[in-house]
């Protein structure tokens, strides 16, 4: 709806990260979440596979929902981006 998107801030922060004072800052639990995400993937496990042992571990999003093979592909390509 038109409404929720005015709402959103400008910048979009991503998974990992949380605004402090108007700062992006590494946000703790959600880089827990990467890492094992990142064991994960190390561990020859697909994104599909990721999702599923997260939502079975009662792992939930950033808005506590399930995550989905695109949510978990988004942060693997974000974290191999900015660790080559």
């Amino acid at each position: 709806s038109m409404t929720s998107q005015f709402r959103r801030p400008f910048q979009k922060i991503p998974y990992g990260y949380c605004l402090d004072q108007g700062r992006i800052i590494r946000d703790y639990a959600e880089q827990t979440v990467i890492k094992q995400i990142i064991q994960l993937h190390q561990s020859n496990n697909g994104a599909h596979i990721i999702a599923r042992i997260l939502n079975e571990s009662g792992i939930g999003t950033r808005s506590n929902g399930k995550w989905t093979y695109n949510q978990v592909r988004r942060v693997l390509d974000r974290y191999y981006r900015e660790n080559d």
